[in-house]
């Protein structure tokens, strides 16, 4: 009996400071991140996540495993790191925008971003008349924003 509506289909990115690139280089490919300091998210199975690019001989997404110098468990952490120049990470695009923006990171493999898991509201099929419900999923829609990953069906049934 539920309803999902999809907000957002984020995207992967991999980001540093651009004084983290101005001393150890620009990737321009993801087999050359084993040259790099990579930081890392540890999901809650304790096993850090790989990273994810689109292979463009296949548009398959692909895993990658790096080694890198920093463990972290929380995103916003993460960020400080790639921020503070530590090295290269990935985030869901959602997460960096800001920063991209204001120039304290930038992009690097935007070529080969894979999508990221896509973000749904879900709710009862007999609430979705509610003003209330309306106007949550409106509003979560309006906050995640627009992206040119956004797939075009407003709802589905899981």
């Amino acid at each position: 009996g539920l309803v999902g509506r999809l907000l957002r289909q984020p995207r992967w990115v991999t980001v540093a400071a651009p004084r983290y690139l101005a001393r150890a280089g620009t990737p321009t490919t993801a087999a050359e991140l084993a040259r790099h300091a990579c930081l890392r998210f540890v999901g809650p199975n304790g096993k850090p996540r790989s990273l994810w690019f689109v292979d463009p001989a296949t548009g398959s997404p692909v895993a990658h495993n790096v080694d890198g110098p920093l463990l972290v468990d929380q995103g916003e952490r993460l960020l400080d790191a790639a921020i503070a120049g530590m090295g290269i990470c990935q985030v869901l695009d959602l997460m960096v925008e800001e920063h991209l923006r204001a120039g304290r990171l930038v992009e690097v493999l935007g070529r080969y971003g894979a999508p990221g898991p896509e973000i749904h509201a879900l709710y009862a099929r007999e609430r979705g008349r509610s003003p209330n419900v309306r106007v949550t999923v409106a509003f979560l829609a309006e906050v995640l924003g627009p992206t040119s990953e956004r797939r075009s069906e407003p709802e589905r049934r899981p």
